[in-house]
């Protein structure tokens, strides 16, 4: 019984000073994510004529991650936010090439230490085709350019940085869903893949 109180004693609050957590860190060098999935959302749902104006809301989970020159060894995964305003909600406008400048912030996930945020700047986004029929998008656009801040910045401002995402939707599915009713609300990114630095 004494042994125990004295163990108690010992514990007593000020006798320990809490821990506190690690300064996350600044990433350098790049990341290349392998593995993406997400969704894509419109508000309000994209029809085949629309006069409305739409917000965009774009979140990607990437994962299969692999740094290069890094001051980070590994990191397991990031996701990257991203929100658009489109003039219309008509799928033609929409649905193509959207010029003009697209933000976005990405977090990151290691297992040793916490990572700051990534600040991305894309000149527009492309929604594009694969060969396979898959409907997705490109950030930046074709001969477009993109730059980022903070981790995984590179040592040129994160010139290369980019995101390729597809649904599992072809072409004629997202054209019968524009066509619907409903219109088209959300497609889900099924793969990608997802570059910073």
């Amino acid at each position: 019984m004494v042994t125990v109180a004295l163990a108690l004693s010992l514990l007593a609050p000020g006798s320990l000073a809490a821990a506190s957590p690690a300064a996350a860190v600044r990433a350098t060098g790049s990341v290349t994510c392998g593995s993406v999935t997400g969704r894509i959302t419109y508000r309000p749902a994209l029809h085949h004529v629309g006069t409305t104006p739409d917000s965009v809301s774009i979140t990607l989970r990437a994962t299969r991650c692999a740094t290069t020159r890094s001051n980070v060894t590994r990191v397991t995964s990031g996701t990257l936010t991203q929100s658009i305003h489109l003039t219309t909600n008509s799928c033609q406008s929409a649905l193509s090439v959207v010029s003009g400048t697209v933000r976005g912030s990405g977090t990151w996930s290691a297992p040793t230490r916490r990572l700051k945020p990534t600040s991305a700047t894309f000149s527009g986004v492309a929604f594009v085709r694969r060969p396979n029929g898959a409907f997705g998008m490109v950030l930046p656009e074709p001969a477009g350019t993109a730059s980022a801040t903070g981790s995984f910045a590179g040592t040129d401002h994160g010139a290369r940085t980019s995101a390729v995402a597809y649904s599992s939707l072809t072409s004629a599915q997202v054209l019968r869903a524009c066509t619907s009713s409903a219109g088209l609300a959300v497609l889900s990114v099924t793969s990608g893949r997802l570059t910073v630095g």
